[in-house]
């Protein structure tokens, strides 16, 4: 499951109502839902590990300069070793290398 447990499933970043004991069908509906949401100043991707769904990384606010980039690993089996780490690389990759962007800026909460 994406989110696993409680308090993770609270904070989804996608502004979604908290989701609890999502199965996997329901996942896989959510992530093919994330194509739908994307517009031209957007740019979305799920997180894989191990070939599973484990969270979610995307730019937005997409300029001919900036953009903020934004990531969530909503399974906590995944948490500290590295996904989240990869997968930032090759977004900012792309950021830097595909877009030719200057300026990507990331938001953390605590």
């Amino acid at each position: 499951m994406i989110f696993s447990d409680h308090y993770i499933a609270f904070f989804d970043v996608l502004g979604c109502k908290p989701f609890f004991n999502r199965d996997e069908e329901s996942e896989i509906e959510f992530v093919k839902n994330l194509k739908g949401m994307a517009n031209e100043n957007e740019y979305r991707c799920a997180i894989l590990a191990d070939d599973i769904y484990v969270g979610n990384i995307y730019l937005t606010d997409i300029t001919r300069e900036s953009a903020h980039y934004h990531f969530f690993i909503g399974n906590k089996d995944y948490w500290g070793k590295g996904v989240a780490k990869k997968a930032s690389g090759l977004i900012l990759d792309y950021a830097f290398n595909a877009l030719n962007l200057k300026k990507v800026c990331l938001r953390v909460k605590k």
